[in-house]
């Protein structure tokens, strides 16, 4: 929690840096931002891209590691168990920009034994490594597939960061517990990210 509002604390000092928001890929934005990596310093993250539709990318490496620390590959809450896995790409069909849209990931719980996951077991927030970079998302509102077994979760997140395409990430999701109120750290490493054409 500590962490969580330290986070925040140094997202809105940093905010200022962004105050276009509109065309992410201007010589204009490019250089606000080479301003605002200027004054980080070893012990602020320091922001590499900030949008309120696509959560916020950030460098910090001491919270890169503690996510890593705290996130296990098989998740145990009471009798369940669960794992994570994750479908992630970019658009570059041709009605897509010249270097392609912001990723979209869909991310699955997937209770181990397929059994149905109980209802106060709920996935509610992404984080996606790359190098010495995290991308921190909520997930969307929408609804899962209609054909999604019970023994699954799915939530989506879109507006992503242009990483690659063709590179690997680590994906960790964030578990909320309403019944214990309680969260938990699942998450899967070396997910590819590819791309449609």
């Amino acid at each position: 929690m500590k962490k969580q509002l330290f986070l925040i604390g140094i997202l809105m000092m940093f905010g200022g840096c962004n105050k276009e928001g509109n065309d992410r890929e201007t010589t204009e934005k490019k250089a606000v931002f080479e301003e605002c990596n200027k004054e980080g310093n070893d012990n602020n993250p320091v922001i590499v891209e900030d949008d309120p539709i696509a959560g916020t990318v950030v460098t910090d490496t001491k919270f890169i590691t503690q996510l890593k620390n705290e996130a296990v590959d098989t998740l145990t809450i009471g009798v369940h168990s669960y794992t994570l896995d994750a479908y992630l790409w970019r658009d570059f069909m041709p009605v897509s920009p010249p270097n392609g849209k912001r990723m979209i990931a869909i991310n699955w719980l997937i209770e181990a034994d397929s059994v149905e996951i109980p209802g106060n077991i709920t996935l509610v927030k992404q984080y996606m490594i790359y190098e010495d970079s995290v991308w921190i998302a909520d997930y969307t509102d929408e609804p899962p597939a209609p054909s999604l077994p019970a023994y699954k979760l799915e939530k989506v997140s879109r507006n992503g960061p242009k990483w690659g395409p063709e590179v690997t990430v680590d994906v960790i999701a964030r578990v909320h517990d309403s019944q214990t109120d309680k969260d938990y750290y699942v998450g899967r490493k070396n997910v590819y990210i590819g791309r449609t054409d």
